[in-house]
């Protein structure tokens, strides 16, 4: 800092006062990740290891702070800087916190050639960790950070959360060889599989047809199940779908001809969002079932009372309004003209629909799975 003591005597400026007193802070920076044929998680692991190095030496050796770049939005530093306090302090040192134990346990899982899930991850230390989303939030601006499409490339899988019920046997052969049955007639949770594996689904006639039939709620998914469901493979990722869910959506329809995808959600910006995150609408759009259709009850039929025994309507919350605004200002062109239909109606009414579990009767016994 080249300035004199009478220098900070003549500035009255209290925010320049403090910027000429603020020591500075080296600047570390992520960088992508070069795929030149070269082992990936060798250069992954180097990667977090230069960067764990700069910033230690700068404390450690150059007795200077450091802030990194290239994470979120606004760089994390350390010492943190500024007039901060209460739930502000505690933040900004919990997500400092929580990056450098991601990027050392991702550099473990490397030296170990371990996989591990985010919910693993969570449950080894709780009380810094918080919450399971804070690990999968950070994981995923780690995995952006170096330039990496899946977070698998991290040693890293999605937490088993999708459950499934088929009505036939479901192989999954890996590229190392295992192979993993889904057996037809019990619901199970979709198991971890790689992203080059085959999925091969066991009919008796080559051309016959059958419905991945993909469910928002798994309350509703549990009534549909105990009836008869010849002819169905039926998923639920318990609400906003996980990444394993959607990966194995993306590989079954990638795998398979004469399967025909839809989902059935509430008739609310919700359910229409979660549609999209399937479909591949959304920013994280890694694995997108593009032949996957909305169907179900619209809001005008719940209005006019058609199907008032099987859902109910309630008014648009300011956050469900919000989120109808974002879907329909997000520039999707592609989008499915029913669903941004759907969504304008629930705007222009302020009303949007919860159904219950009966729906799957009505819709069967009308055939509205195949002709919405």
């Amino acid at each position: 800092m080249n300035f004199t003591l009478a220098d900070i005597y003549d500035s009255a400026d209290i925010s320049e006062l403090r910027a000429r007193l603020t020591a500075d802070k080296r600047a570390v920076f992520f960088s992508p990740v070069v795929d030149d044929n070269a082992d990936k998680s060798q250069q992954i692991h180097n990667k977090i290891q230069d960067i764990l190095t700069l910033c230690k030496n700068s404390v450690g050796q150059q007795q200077q702070g450091f802030q990194l770049h290239g994470l979120f939005k606004k760089p994390i530093e350390f010492p943190l800087s500024g007039r901060l306090k209460g739930k502000l302090l505690q933040n900004k040192i919990q997500k400092l916190s929580i990056t450098f134990t991601l990027l050392k346990e991702i550099q473990r899982n490397i030296e170990k050639c371990t996989v591990f899930t985010s919910r693993d991850i969570f449950y080894r230390n709780v009380e810094l960790f918080k919450s399971q989303r804070l690990v999968v939030d950070t994981v995923d601006h780690i995995q952006k950070a170096l330039g990496l499409t899946i977070r698998e490339d991290l040693n890293i899988t999605a937490t088993q959360k999708g459950l499934i019920f088929t009505a036939v046997d479901i192989i999954i052969n890996s590229s190392d060889t295992k192979k993993i049955t889904i057996t037809k007639g019990k619901s199970q949770l979709i198991p971890q599989f790689d992203n080059s594996a085959f999925i091969m689904v066991c009919k008796d006639d080559p051309q016959r047809i059958l419905k991945v039939l993909v469910i928002e709620k798994d309350a509703v998914y549990n009534t549909i199940i105990q009836k008869p469901t010849e002819g169905y493979i039926v998923v639920t990722g318990k609400g906003y779908p996980d990444m394993l869910t959607r990966k194995f959506l993306h590989r079954l329809e990638q795998c398979n001809s004469n399967l025909q995808f839809v989902i059935l959600t509430d008739p609310d910006p919700h359910g229409i969002n979660i549609a999209m995150k399937y479909q591949g609408f959304t920013a994280d759009s890694i694995y997108p079932c593009a032949s996957l259709i909305r169907k179900g009850i619209s809001i005008l039929e719940l209005i006019d009372g058609h199907s008032s025994t099987i859902a109910q309507v309630l008014p648009l919350s300011t956050r469900d309004i919000k989120l109808a605004q974002n879907i329909l200002f997000s520039g999707h062109s592609d989008l499915y003209a029913n669903m941004r239909t759907e969504l304008q109606r629930q705007l222009f009414l302020t009303k949007k629909g919860e159904m219950n579990t009966t729906i799957i009767e009505h819709l069967l016994s009308n055939d509205r799975i195949t002709n919405y």
